[in-house]
């Protein structure tokens, strides 16, 4: 029997975040395979109009036979599944659970400087979404010329529920948008729905990530 009055929680949106252990053993030769790509010239060349001073690379990054490269790509892989599991402890029973396998189908580097940025946008025809930091550089807080405390190259995620009136019993819905500062070694993993961009970054070193786009796929029997 139902006991009331209870609560029912619909439509969360989590945004996990894993830290690779190993970062600091992998860093160097990752970034220079990036710079690599850079000095090669194998850039996207998508959507470069909501982009500024960024650099991105095509989106195959891991299919690089680098050793690095596959062991940063199998972090991602086990960090994904950690989260898919966690966000439906409630609705995929273990036995379905066992048989999901991900699929990394898009993997790409940003170097940014320079006031670079990446405006706001969603990524299609994908479930999970994952960024990398490689070097965040100097990426934190910063006071700007007329005195206010701005995140410099942070990732900012806005709230993908509409709502027209904010009164005195809806303040838990009152952050809009959430940014996340970056921290070399650390890996957010969020789902694709969520609208999301990286705000200017300007630094003495360069802001480099790795991200990814994703899908989750389940084996035969």
């Amino acid at each position: 029997m139902i006991k009331f009055p209870y609560k029912k929680s619909l439509w969360a949106s989590h945004i996990y975040c894993f830290k690779d252990e190993k970062h600091s053993s992998k860093k160097d030769e990752l970034i220079t395979h990036v710079y690599d790509l850079k000095n090669q010239n194998k850039t996207s060349g998508i959507a470069d109009i909501a982009k500024k001073n960024l650099f991105e690379s095509k989106f195959d990054f891991f299919n690089s036979n680098l050793q690095v490269v596959q062991e940063l790509k199998s972090f991602c892989e086990e960090s994904l599944m950690i989260a898919v599991k966690d966000a439906n402890e409630h609705d995929i029973d273990d036995d379905v659970m066992s048989t999901l396998v991900p699929d990394l189908r898009e993997s790409w580097a940003h170097i940014t400087n320079n006031n670079g940025y990446h405006d706001a946008h969603k990524h299609l025809n994908t479930s999970w979404g994952g960024i990398y930091y490689l070097d965040v550089g100097e990426c934190g807080e910063i006071e700007d010329e007329d005195g206010i405390i701005r995140m410099n190259g942070s990732n900012r995620f806005y709230s993908p529920i509409q709502y027209f009136c904010l009164d005195p019993s809806m303040q838990y819905l009152r952050h809009d948008a959430a940014d996340i500062s970056p921290e070399n070694g650390i890996l957010i993993i969020f789902p694709a729905y969520l609208l999301h961009s990286a705000t200017p970054y300007i630094g003495e070193k360069d802001r480099l990530v790795i991200s990814f786009n994703s899908v989750i796929n389940q084996r035969s029997s």
